[in-house]
């Protein structure tokens, strides 16, 4: 017999479904989704102990300053189109 998925992991896929949503409405193309997705986890990764929902704008500038003192980062001549789109959903999210 098969599970049913709990009421956690249709929250999270509510919110990968949303937040993929809010990308498709900023013209990111559907291709690019995954790459997308694989930076927001790590941004969410890089706070184990916090909600998303608790976090503000200190910890999205805190986290992409870290990102731009990291080696692979900062040898880039431009910030990527996820920690850009990252920036726009932040901007979005934290008027």
């Amino acid at each position: 017999m098969e599970k049913s998925p709990t009421t956690s992991s249709k929250s999270i896929e509510r919110f990968w479904d949303r937040y993929l949503e809010l990308l498709h409405n900023q013209g990111i193309k559907p291709s690019a989704d995954r790459w997308y997705v694989i930076h927001a986890e790590r941004y969410i990764k890089s706070f184990p102990d916090k909600k998303l929902a608790d976090h503000g704008p200190q910890e999205v500038t805190g986290y992409l300053q870290q990102l731009g003192r990291t080696r692979r980062f900062r040898d880039r001549p431009r910030f990527s189109p996820s920690n850009v789109s990252l920036l726009r959903l932040c901007t979005r999210l934290f008027p």
